[in-house]
């Protein structure tokens, strides 16, 4: 039920001609690398949002 509203809204503002990404991430829950930052895809779920932040808030 959750991705697929996060998968209509996603539709919704790329017609509205926003710029938007959706990464789904197998097997993980929204905000997993909050509940364990030894898990494997912590650091990378960090690099994915540092690089968002750095392309639409600047450096």
């Amino acid at each position: 039920l959750y991705l697929s509203n996060t998968v209509r809204m996603h539709r919704k503002l790329r017609a509205a001609g926003v710029e938007a990404l959706l990464q789904v991430w197998e097997g993980q829950s929204h905000a997993q690398y909050l509940r364990d930052i030894n898990a494997p895809e912590t650091k990378e779920y960090h690099d994915e949002i540092a690089r968002f932040f750095d392309l639409h808030l600047g450096q």
